[in-house]
């Protein structure tokens, strides 16, 4: 009886290919494209501040950015130490880290720091307005036994229904929400902002009373260009600052 002996050259040969292909042709075996995801997602964890700590209103922007483009560096210097960089095996490479990077923090972000950035707060008003004197300016939250006529003023998501907007001193202005996003009241008169707060989709309302004439600007500060300009006083006293 005759035994064939394995064809051990051509064996070898196929080894080879398969070492020098890596996963899935990366160039990189399992456990180096392992550790770049481990790298990788505690650069997202870790990126200006740990994210469990982040404030409510963070977009986390840099951290999602930072993190994503520091593993091409590591991809590169991995394919490099080992003799097998090209630009295919870089581009495999990367996008294998990345889809399992964005498997493993998306499931981070559930459970570490949920509703960061679906969730609004906007920053803390640094000086609100006091009451004056004649000279001064003041818009108030208003109350139900307030005087003035009550102003509706919607915003959706196309954001106001017009461009500037006139009333008298002592109204009250009702901002209403009508949309299925998140905006904010952002009212402000120069440098010295009175109100800022979240309004929240479908209904969401904030009523404030306006006590003093000038120009003052109303923004979202969500959506870019959603801004209407309020004047507060007769006909008389509005310029060619509101069209």
């Amino acid at each position: 009886m005759q035994l064939c002996a394995p064809d051990s050259p051509l064996d070898l040969e196929g080894t080879s290919e398969v070492s020098q292909r890596g996963t899935l042709g990366s160039g990189l075996s399992g456990p180096v494209i392992f550790l770049i995801v481990v790298i990788s997602t505690l650069a997202f964890l870790f990126w200006g501040g740990p994210l469990w700590s982040a404030p409510q209103q963070a977009t986390h922007l840099s951290r999602i950015v930072g993190s994503y483009a520091a593993v091409i560096p590591f991809a590169a210097v991995a394919l490099i130490s080992v003799g097998r960089f090209s630009i295919a095996r870089l581009t495999t490479a990367t996008a294998l880290v990345w889809v399992a990077k964005m498997l493993v923090t998306a499931t981070l972000w559930m459970f570490i720091a949920p509703g960061t950035a679906s969730r609004y707060q906007p920053a803390p008003v640094r000086e609100r307005a006091e009451r004056r004197g004649s000279g001064g300016r003041h818009l108030s939250a208003a109350t139900a036994e307030s005087a003035g006529s009550l102003v509706r003023l919607e915003i959706g998501d196309e954001g106001f229904g017009e461009k500037s907007l006139r009333v008298r001193p002592g109204d009250r202005l009702k901002i209403l929400n009508t949309g299925s996003e998140l905006h904010t009241v952002h009212l402000f008169s120069g440098a010295q902002t009175f109100e800022n707060v979240p309004l929240p989709a479908s209904g969401g309302a904030h009523l404030i009373e306006i006590d003093e004439p000038g120009h003052y600007t109303i923004r979202c500060d969500i959506h870019t260009g959603s801004e209407l300009k309020l004047v507060v006083g007769a006909s008389d006293v509005i310029d060619a600052e509101v069209e």
